[in-house]
């Protein structure tokens, strides 16, 4: 008998918790759709703030704060109260701060005109909300990532630009010191070509005073073919650093 009562019991218990709507478990909320740009406040300018409250109870209101140092019931003292529409949305106009407050309220609530500190929950405030203003756009966080953009552009420009300039100034001095080289070959290979050329121009005099059978004489004409190749191959250097220096200066004045 005993296990039959604890089984039928058992089987009302079910069958109640069965016909028990389930619970959501999820409070009254309210939040922001839109607000206006945070500043310090006045009272002239008004902005436009929205938002929606979800599992308002009928009756209850919205109630709407800026903060100017202490908290301003908005959008007027004596019109403290905004209401939520048959769709959960509230609209409404409010003073400019550099925070906004918006809390879902009771009936018979009656919010301060200006407060240093917010109402919590409980005491007929059934949600609260707290954002902060839009900031103006050269606050945002997009335009600070435009303006970090521009400046590493800007750095690496010029950064490039000063690569550029010192391979130039490298390149210009190469060309100098090359431009230097080369004149002192010049130089050089000058100088002994018109010693080569004196020194063939005594020896043909000497030849020429030999008689023709000397056996010296044939030993002097060869040497005097060496010389005369010599001479050949030292004119086409001479002739070759020449066009060389020429072809240097002409590109350093045309880059000047």
């Amino acid at each position: 008998m005993t296990a039959r009562r604890l089984a039928a019991l058992g089987a009302f218990v079910m069958l109640a918790a069965a016909a028990r709507p389930p619970s959501t478990g999820v409070g009254p909320a309210i939040e922001f759709r839109q607000v206006p740009s945070a500043d310090e406040g006045g009272t002239v300018r008004l902005g436009t703030i929205e938002g929606w409250a979800a599992g308002a109870r009928p009756g209850q209101r919205v109630v709407l704060y800026a903060r100017s140092g202490d908290w301003y019931v908005q959008p007027f003292a004596n019109e403290p109260f905004t209401q939520i529409q048959a769709d959960s949305t509230w609209k409404s106009s409010t003073h400019l701060g550099t925070e906004y407050a918006a809390l879902l309220v009771d009936a018979d609530y009656v919010p301060p005109a200006r407060t240093p500190a917010l109402s919590g929950i409980g005491g007929g405030v059934a949600a609260v909300a707290v954002t902060a203003g839009t900031p103006p756009w050269w606050r945002t966080r997009w335009f600070q990532i435009a303006g970090l953009g521009m400046v590493v552009l800007a750095a690496f420009g010029l950064h490039r630009r000063r690569v550029q300039k010192i391979a130039r100034d490298l390149d210009a001095r190469a060309a100098e010191r090359v431009a230097d080289r080369t004149r002192i070959a010049q130089e050089l290979y000058d100088t002994l070509l018109q010693g080569f050329l004196s020194a063939s121009m005594q020896l043909h005099l000497a030849v020429d005073e030999l008689p023709d059978g000397s056996p010296d004489r044939a030993r002097l004409d060869g040497v005097l073919q060496v010389m005369g190749r010599a001479i050949d191959e030292g004119r086409c250097v001479l002739q070759g650093l020449r066009s060389a220096n020429d072809d240097g200066e002409s590109r350093r004045g045309g880059g000047e």
